[in-house]
């Protein structure tokens, strides 16, 4: 009985110290889940993700604005149209004013890179015939402002020349004239004694002293 009872306490013992261990091993594996451990792996994780994101995002970009430079770049070759490009809008549609539509020349570019030009009728109440008369009209108004600020500014300038021009003539003239007043105020010399100073006046003069 007591080998017995002496194994179950034995037992018991084992038991005990399992369990001290496993309760002791448990804090181990809360630190292995610890919630600020995996946001820093969550933050690893996405910080090159959003990284390649935003790479891939600016060279689409990047993409784009080198295809709209090259469309807005495009120019009208100098051998098509030379003499339709020196007439305005309404030169252009004076023989059409019956007519209900516009011709227009739309360049396009094929798949092997290359301009070709397509007829293109447009109606005259269109959006884009009326916005480039819009155009039109909005930069004939500005170049006649242009233009009248410019003529307004050359008069100001030629009359403010002219002003100049006339006080410098005054000035030499009131010049001279002072100097020459000057210069002629003593008849008798600037180095000529006068002898009324000297002698004082006389009465009588010297002939009648002897008669």
């Amino acid at each position: 009985d007591e080998t017995a009872g002496n194994s179950e306490r034995m037992d018991i013992d084992d038991e005990d110290e399992e369990t001290e261990e496993f309760s002791e091993e448990m804090p181990l594996e809360e630190d292995e889940t610890d919630p600020q451990q995996l946001e820093e792996e969550e933050d690893d994780d996405f910080l090159p993700e959003f990284e390649k994101m935003v790479s891939d995002n600016l060279q689409e970009r990047t993409r784009e604005m080198t295809h709209k430079n090259k469309l807005a770049n495009l120019s009208v070759p100098v051998n098509f149209g030379r003499s339709n490009l020196k007439q305005n809008y309404e030169q252009l549609t004076a023989g059409e004013q019956e007519a209900c539509t516009i011709n227009f020349m739309l360049m396009v570019r094929t798949k092997s890179n290359k301009q070709s030009y397509k007829p293109l009728v447009v109606p005259k109440t269109c959006d884009l015939v009326l916005n480039l008369k819009s155009q039109e009209k909005a930069k004939k108004d500005e170049m006649e402002q242009v233009k009248k600020l410019t003529l307004n500014i050359t008069d100001r300038l030629e009359e403010e020349d002219y002003h100049q021009e006339v006080e410098s003539g005054t000035r030499n003239l009131n010049h001279g004239s002072h100097h020459r007043s000057y210069k002629h105020q003593s008849p008798k010399g600037p180095y000529t004694p006068d002898a009324e100073l000297i002698f004082g006046k006389s009465k009588k003069s010297y002939a009648s002293k002897f008669s």
